[in-house]
């Protein structure tokens, strides 16, 4: 009997969140190598996904927080669960719950009193060293800074119940944002200390430290390496 082929990606792609645990200190070469092959055969089944969990988040926060509406969605998610038919909808619903209770545990970590949030881009990407880098930030900020100037910031989500994020890999992430944001907002002021990544089940907050052009270098180093190793990995 045949096995079916995967599907490949051609072209080296790596999401920005799977980049940051590639650059992390705790990383091992054989994590690196299976972020590679799973970045470049995307599994066949179908993944449970943060989806409904970071829609609901996002929607919370640009709306402002309401502890009632928040307990509610965790019941609604929970009512999913025990009705869903297939497995994957069981799990997805599950993970969405807990996703919402273990931010609710972060949300005091994040400083947003004086913030005006609004949704991020759906699509966001930027090119290192031949790798196609998803960044995708969840929320952007809009801060009154010094002398009334608007400054921008950012948030980004990071949903992993058997990858914790360290400070480094989170730093990495940020570096990629910030260059991002470089790039796209040329004459806008950008808040280096007000873009956020969260490790929702770690339920630790990051914000970009000072020395995110060294970081930023790392990210280029390990796009270097993910380029010359994409097409040596095979779909066995």
């Amino acid at each position: 009997m045949l096995t079916p082929k995967r599907n490949a990606h051609l072209n080296p792609r790596c999401s920005i969140t799977k980049l940051g645990e590639y650059c992390s200190q705790q990383s091992s070469p054989a994590r690196r190598r299976d972020i590679v092959k799973s970045q470049k055969f995307p599994p066949t089944f179908k993944v449970v996904r943060y989806t409904p969990a970071t829609r609901f988040i996002i929607d919370s926060l640009v709306d402002g927080y309401d502890q009632d509406n928040w307990q509610k969605q965790i019941d609604q998610f929970s009512l999913q669960k025990q009705l869903a038919v297939s497995t994957h909808d069981q799990q997805q619903a599950g993970c969405s719950a807990d996703a919402l209770r273990a931010f609710q545990k972060v949300m005091d970590k994040l400083p947003l009193a004086d913030c005006d949030l609004h949704c991020g881009p759906k699509s966001w990407a930027l090119d290192i060293e031949g790798v196609t880098v998803s960044i995708r930030p969840e929320l952007f900020l809009n801060i009154e800074g010094r002398n009334g100037v608007p400054q921008v910031g950012c948030i980004k989500l990071y949903f992993s119940k058997t990858h914790r994020l360290d400070a480094h890999a989170a730093g990495v992430i940020s570096s990629v944002i910030i260059e991002k944001m470089k790039q796209s907002m040329p004459t806008t002021k950008i808040a280096s200390k007000h873009i956020y990544v969260v490790d929702v089940f770690g339920e630790t907050v990051f914000s970009a430290p000072p020395s995110h052009k060294k970081l930023f270098n790392e990210a280029v180093a390990a796009c270097q390496e993910m380029a010359f190793s994409w097409p040596r990995y095979t779909a066995s």
